[in-house]
């Protein structure tokens, strides 16, 4: 993923695509205005699997409605009037928090990613002033420190869907690094991250198992300049946090979004079975 000043992530195409049909409010508007169907079907012939579009689709749109879902559920759970989302991409869930004026939202990601959102919500709702667009470097603990000057006095629900996975071992460090600072200075605040943030060899081996898997693969690789940063397993997941003085606890999506994917094919269902939400937070 290039970190430079003006970089847009295309991989955030994906999840606009992904949570399209999904009934997520503002989800539908969000991929139409940004062409995100006709954008990610041009990567997948780009990269040679346009044959294999409808099937990855059918993953998307099983799985990101699901995260995003269940990730929302977990905030709402600790009952913060503060959000800051990390690498918000084209996420509506800023948007979704800011609509409740007691709610506080900051979203941060890349300048040229965040510029591109800021107007297709004001596009969209309007700007409002309890939510707030923020370019930010997520792995620099100064700048993150002073996006939260932002938000009211208070305990601060930090978020990211997969922003760990592409960050090597250093910038994951430094991201942590960043959250630590936070926890610091607002205590009793928590990040909240998914399974995609901590992706370990293994699942990347088992998705490339098969000749979807490395269609989707190389296609993220393709959108995002780079490929993955995985753990090597869960147990380096664990020892990376308890490294760092931080406590933790799994949850799976599903528990928090009770019945979702049940109409879905087999096969997808198994896929849902994994995905989880880690909930970091107090020193131990």
């Amino acid at each position: 993923m290039n970190n430079g000043s003006n970089h847009v992530s295309n991989t955030a195409l994906i999840v606009a695509l992904g949570n399209m049909h999904s009934g997520i409010q503002y989800a539908w508007e969000i991929a139409v205005i940004r062409e995100a169907e006709a954008e990610i079907y041009k990567a997948f012939v780009k990269c040679g699997y346009g044959a294999y579009f409808d099937a990855a689709r059918k993953v998307f749109e099983a799985m990101l409605p699901l995260r995003h879902l269940a990730l929302s559920r977990a905030i709402e759970n600790v009952g913060y009037i503060n959000l800051l989302e990390f690498a918000s991409g084209y996420d509506p869930r800023g948007t979704i928090f800011a609509g409740d004026p007691r709610q506080h939202v900051v979203e941060t990601d890349l300048s040229g990613m965040i510029r591109i959102k800021q107007a297709l919500i004001k596009q969209l709702v309007g700007l409002r002033p309890n939510h707030r667009f923020i370019a930010a470097d997520a792995t620099s603990a100064i700048s993150i420190c002073r996006t939260t000057k932002l938000l009211p006095e208070g305990p601060i629900a930090m978020a990211c869907a997969g922003l760990l996975a592409y960050l090597p071992d250093e910038k994951k460090n430094a991201f942590i690094g960043s959250v630590k600072q936070v926890i610091r200075r607002r205590p009793g605040s928590v990040l909240f991250a998914t399974s995609q943030d901590f992706i370990t060899t293994h699942d990347m081996k088992t998705w490339r198992e098969g000749e979807l898997g490395r269609a989707l693969f190389a296609v993220m690789a393709h959108l995002s300049g780079q490929d993955f940063y995985p753990f090597p397993d869960t147990a380096a997941i664990e020892d990376f946090l308890r490294g760092h003085g931080l406590s933790y606890n799994r949850r799976k999506q599903l528990d928090l979004v009770p019945g979702y994917g049940q109409s879905l094919e087999p096969g997808l269902q198994e896929k849902l079975s994994s995905g989880e939400i880690w909930t970091i937070g107090q020193f131990v």
